[in-house]
């Protein structure tokens, strides 16, 4: 192999941005109204999963344009649609996808936990080969967003709690947060821009590789946080971002980093769970004696354990 360095460059980036809240939280307008900031043509696709919800906004006139998306509506949410219609709005010169919402790929109807079940239930042997099947789905899915040649914006539901407090008074109140997003543990750190939505509509960047909207809060968010994202996907051409990798869209999960991230040993280890690994069987998959002695991406990981589970069933089916 001829190995290389060549500088750091950021070429024009696509966006990658998600919006994580409960339902009456502004998801989908907010989506909406940041699809047309950063669509200079207005050539917007949408995938609606919400019975119509982002099709309510049509005929609206916001920052001095009509919304008029060209939307599919799904009845079943397979990843396979999800990942045809991508490829669909990209074959057709979308500027922007929305994708609302990107939970019902994961929760919904024929989504990957229903999906999971079923081969389950068809080929017996418990879920370690259906986890293996649907994991390749639920990476093909997350790799055709990334991979797509236009922005994507992705709305995500999250799983709700509550908590009680006092005031200083001593008064106790009973309040709604949000906790994670309805989705595989995770997704959230593959994308560009990350946004909490609360019921007041205050949202909240929780994360970001733009460092200009870096812990940024915004109540009624209007296109602010596009405009400042504009700059920082289409600026300067000679550096990138600390932390990036070449093409400008993956965070530390580049080799080497992420095993020192505790958010992504986090994610890395729920993704060993799921397929029913204990840990001494992916640092064998791996060839290491520690996590923190591997030196591949979270991709190569990945890979890895997966070749790991295919000669193993090979090796069963083989002795049986």
């Amino acid at each position: 192999m001829d190995l290389q360095f060549k500088r750091a460059v950021k070429r024009n980036l696509y966006a990658r941005i998600a919006l994580l809240g409960p339902t009456g939280s502004g998801k989908t307008y907010t989506a909406t109204r940041w699809a047309y900031a950063l669509a200079d043509s207005g050539k917007i696709a949408a995938i609606d999963t919400e019975h119509g919800s982002l099709s309510k906004y049509a005929g609206m006139r916001i920052d001095g344009q009509e919304w008029r998306p060209d939307v599919i509506e799904f009845d079943s949410f397979s990843p396979e649609h999800y990942i045809d219609a991508i490829h669909l709005a990209e074959k057709l010169g979308y500027e922007v996808l929305i994708i609302d919402s990107l939970s019902h790929a994961w929760a919904g109807k024929d989504g990957t936990l229903e999906y999971v079940d079923k081969v389950a239930q068809r080929d017996g042997g418990g879920g370690f080969q259906a986890w293996r099947k649907g994991t390749s789905l639920q990476n093909e899915l997350v790799e055709t967003i990334l991979g797509a040649k236009l922005h994507i914006i992705a709305t995500m539901r999250v799983k709700m709690d509550y908590v009680v407090e006092k005031d200083s008074n001593g008064k106790t109140s009973v309040r709604k947060v949000g906790l994670q997003p309805v989705q595989r543990d995770g997704v959230e750190y593959e994308f560009d821009l990350v946004c909490d939505l609360n019921a007041d509509n205050v949202l909240t960047v929780s994360k970001t590789r733009c460092p200009e909207l870096n812990e940024k809060s915004y109540r009624n968010p209007g296109i602010e946080p596009i405009a400042i994202l504009r700059v920082w996907l289409n600026g300067d051409k000679e550096a990138t971002p600390r932390g990036q990798d070449e093409n400008g869209l993956k965070p530390a999960a580049v080799a080497g980093d992420w095993v020192n991230n505790a958010r992504y040993v986090k994610a890395f280890h729920k993704f060993l769970d799921e397929l029913g690994l204990t840990n001494e069987q992916a640092l064998e998959a791996l060839g290491v004696d520690a996590l923190g002695d591997y030196k591949g991406s979270t991709t190569d990981a990945k890979a890895a354990v997966n070749a790991y589970i295919a000669a193993q069933i090979a090796r069963t089916e083989q002795e049986g």
